[in-house]
């Protein structure tokens, strides 16, 4: 897939031009008429929190990012907006990535127990002289493959929306279930943080093979120290579909 620089992404260039990078949309059944630009959130302003140690620009525009992950699809539905007016802000980029239901991120080694409980995810020493010039955290790791799942961006429509089709996501040690964003406007990173899940939905959710199978205990909302340590995390509401789950969330940002 071609990738292109946000710049590019914004104004449509490249030999391929952005509507060929788009992968086609696995629409979940039944949900075109569940959840409409009216009813997604008014504006909220969160605050922000950490991108962690596994982000990395996949540099891919596109809608569906599962890649064929086994797991509950998620119709999630996104919202940026002003903080300051509450307006939609449109051509932001919206970047997204999490781990899959086993709770592996893309890009990074993991590392399993011989008893085969999950026990960290590794990369590559973060290059000092690639992020000298910007915010990654000193704890922020190089990938050190290049699979891409659970990655992708979207640009905003004239509501402030974008669209992606993932997965409820796992969880591994020492976290909470989660998201993370990056938003983007005028080629300037204006917000990052995570989005987090409604502990009923995500009891329910986990009694699926593919996420029960796992070996170990996850942490709970309030057991996270990023979730716990925030007033205010922002949690992804949740309406069930036939063969998913469709998810909602609107972001305020300060684009000044």
């Amino acid at each position: 897939m071609k990738k292109l620089s946000r710049r590019q992404i914004i104004l449509g260039l490249g030999a391929a031009g952005t509507g060929s990078l788009l992968a086609p949309f696995i629409s979940l059944k039944g949900n075109s008429a569940s959840i409409t630009p009216s009813k997604l959130p008014t504006c909220i302003v969160y605050p922000e929190q950490t991108e962690g140690p596994f982000y990395f620009a996949a540099n891919l525009i596109r809608k569906d990012i599962t890649e064929g992950r086994p797991g509950t699809l998620l119709d999630l539905k996104l919202r940026i907006v002003n903080a300051e007016s509450c307006t939609p802000i449109q051509d932001a980029i919206v970047d997204i990535w999490s781990c899959d239901a086993a709770g592996e991120y893309s890009g990074y080694e993991t590392v399993y127990s011989p008893q085969g409980e999950f026990l960290e995810q590794k990369g590559l020493p973060k290059d000092q002289q690639k992020h000298a010039n910007d915010n990654r955290p000193q704890f922020h790791e190089e990938p050190n493959n290049e699979k891409k799942f659970m990655r992708g961006a979207q640009v905003t429509n004239a509501e402030g929306e974008v669209e992606f089709l993932t997965i409820y996501p796992g969880w591994y040690p020492d976290r909470a279930p989660h998201i993370h964003i990056k938003v983007y406007v005028n080629d300037s990173e204006v917000f990052t943080s995570q989005m987090y899940f409604d502990e009923e939905n995500t009891d329910r959710i986990y009694q699926q093979e593919v996420y029960s199978q796992k070996k170990g205990n996850r942490l709970r909302n309030n057991e996270d120290n990023i979730f716990s340590n925030i007033d205010n995390s922002p949690i992804v509401d949740i309406t069930e579909v036939e063969n998913g789950v469709i998810g909602t969330c609107t972001f305020g940002v300060r684009t000044g």
